[in-house]
């Protein structure tokens, strides 16, 4: 047979009620703020903090140099063992006079200021591509990393486009203004 416990409320150490039961619920209230103590952890795979930021402003480059959109957000890690789960929606464009047109898009982190890393693999210039004698191909790009930038300082992450000239491309853009973009950082816990 199981233990059962019945009580109305538990006061902390000081004799102060520092919880209270509701009879009809079971609910606890608590008198302040609920407070994690020094030392706790949360299990691996919690979800710690979330940051989310969209962009009302296109971004164009009409470069083989890669260059940054107007999605930008910036999360400070609590622990350096923390994995930061990036993903980003945009409405994408290359103009093309070609048959063919390239370009792409990347994420990119910097920590503090410092140097800046790519974080993601597809940020190749054949990623999105135009086709017809003077056309232009638009559509929602998804863009995803779990990174492990192993600090508790800040860090910022970016999407960055770029044009591939060879393939006819005269510009690439993210379509904020029209359709809107979506940016989302979730620190998990390792």
């Amino acid at each position: 047979m199981a233990s059962i416990l019945n009580v109305d409320q538990i006061n902390n150490a000081a004799g102060t009620s520092a919880v209270t039961l509701d009879p009809s619920t079971g609910k606890a209230s608590f008198p302040n703020s609920v407070t994690i103590p020094n030392g706790a952890t949360m299990p691996a795979g919690s979800v710690l903090q979330v940051v989310q930021e969209g962009s009302s402003a296109d971004s164009v480059a009409s470069s083989s140099a890669w260059s940054d959109t107007n999605v930008s957000l910036t999360i400070t890690p609590s622990a350096s063992s923390s994995q930061v789960l990036v993903a980003i929606t945009v409405v994408q464009r290359v103009d093309g006079s070609g048959t063919i047109a390239r370009g792409g898009y990347r994420i990119v982190r910097t920590i503090s200021g410092s140097a800046t890393t790519v974080v993601n693999t597809e940020g190749s210039l054949e990623h999105i591509q135009s086709r017809g004698s003077a056309g232009e191909l638009s559509g929602i790009g998804h863009y995803s990393y779990l990174d492990s930038p192993a600090t508790t300082s800040s860090v910022q992450y970016k999407l960055q486009m770029a044009l591939n000239p060879d393939t006819g491309a005269s510009a690439v853009r993210a379509r904020a203004s029209t359709y809107g973009t979506n940016a989302v950082l979730m620190e998990i816990a390792q």
